[in-house]
């Protein structure tokens, strides 16, 4: 059966790439949720999707080829950054092994318009697949198109992009975000000068007094000391849990409310909801990236910055070696498909090589202790976590 809803979806995309529309005529369309209108080519289907949207299709709808248009509550401070690094690494979360790579972004120009643009490739099953990200930076309020096609079958999505592109006009002749209002998911529109001491503070729950379960408790974890294991007999781990954010909280949040995420606090201006049940947050303070949070236990969320998950330490503890004989290192680079699992040996070995300490941080390590003991490392290649100076 999977065999044969793959062999279906490799049909459904080549079928797609066939449909085309010519010098066709333009229609116009309009978008209530996100407030504005377009052109677009006639016999194209162009429907708001909620969690994703105004999404213009030329086939089947929501079948490749098709492009995404979205207006941006909050203007990009950094374009470049954000597609050579921030959607690049979520491309490579995404896809994983099946990633293959992406262009600089660079400055095009389509519809008569300069908008700053990268292209990111993946594969389905034997299909290889483009996915071009544009932003187009302006003072009525940033936008943001996604266009998906088979690779070298883009003639009929781009003849769309170039009608939607050019005759995108926001509501209110393009004083809309001039004027300091935005339209949020619903396309209501409401000022964004919110006052930040007039929302509720959401922070994470307290760890203060965790006491760390050596017995079978799982841990993100961070390596120290491990100069200590040929003359000590030791290394440190240290221990961290993901932030906890109160379900009672999150699910009652607001514009205006305020969210402490890693140490900063942010004034939340507008979200969006995902199909997949993430909630995108759009700061009214200055941020390059992203924030989702997702309901992770049945009283609590957890949030994602730009692919990694802030924590907090708990706690640390020395591993005296030797390590159990059950004890498992294993290390996963670009999926579980490609996990490599080694000894105590192998791992003893990897850690004390000071470049590969330091990719293994908390935002990538885990370790699961068994029976008392620290029977199991988990390390993958993604994410890396923030770097020095971004966050």
């Amino acid at each position: 059966m999977k065999k044969v809803g793959c062999l279906l979806m490799m049909l459904a995309l080549l079928m797609s790439g066939l449909v085309g529309t010519g010098a066709a005529e333009l229609k116009n369309v309009r978008c209530e949720e996100e407030g504005f209108s377009t052109r677009v080519p006639a016999g194209t289907t162009a429907v708001y999707v909620k969690g994703t949207g105004f999404q213009v299709s030329i086939g089947k709808a929501g079948a490749i080829p098709y492009l995404i248009l979205m207006r941006r509550p909050q203007p990009f401070s950094n374009p470049k950054n954000y597609l050579n690094n921030v959607f690049r690494e979520h491309m490579e979360e995404q896809y994983g092994s099946k990633s293959r790579g992406m262009t600089t972004a660079k400055t095009m120009t389509i519809g008569g318009r300069e908008l700053i643009g990268a292209r990111y490739y993946y594969m389905v099953d034997s299909t290889r697949v483009c996915l071009l990200k544009l932003i187009e930076v302006r003072k009525d309020g940033d936008v943001e198109y996604t266009i998906k096609y088979v690779d070298g079958k883009d003639s009929a999505v781009m003849e769309a992009a170039d009608a939607v592109v050019r005759y995108y006009t926001p509501d209110g002749s393009g004083s809309q975000a001039a004027s300091g209002k935005t339209s949020g998911p619903s396309g209501t529109t409401s000022s964004s000068k919110t006052s930040a001491s007039s929302g509720t503070v959401i922070r994470p729950r307290s760890v203060s007094g965790h006491v760390v379960n050596q017995q079978d408790g799982q841990y993100f974890v961070r390596i120290t000391d491990a100069d200590r294991i040929e003359k000590g007999g030791y290394f440190t781990a240290e221990l961290y849990l993901q932030d906890e954010y109160p379900s009672e909280q999150m699910e009652k949040m607001k514009k205006g409310d305020r969210i402490e995420i890693s140490g900063r606090t942010f004034t939340i201006q507008s979200s969006r909801k995902h199909q997949d049940g993430e909630v995108e947050l759009f700061p009214q303070e200055d941020f390059d990236g992203y924030i989702v949070v997702r309901k992770a236990g049945a009283s609590y969320y957890t949030a994602t910055v730009n692919d990694w998950t802030p924590m907090t330490k708990v706690g640390q503890l020395k591993i005296m070696l030797p390590l159990p004989n059950s004890f498992a290192f294993v290390w996963l680079s670009g999926g579980e498909e490609d996990a490599t699992v080694m000894d105590a040996y192998g791992f003893l070995k990897q850690i004390q090589n000071p470049d590969t300490l330091a990719w293994m941080t908390q935002y990538n390590t885990a370790l699961q202790f068994v029976n008392g003991l620290p029977t199991v490392f988990i390390h993958s290649d993604y994410p890396e976590g923030p770097t020095e100076g971004t966050w």
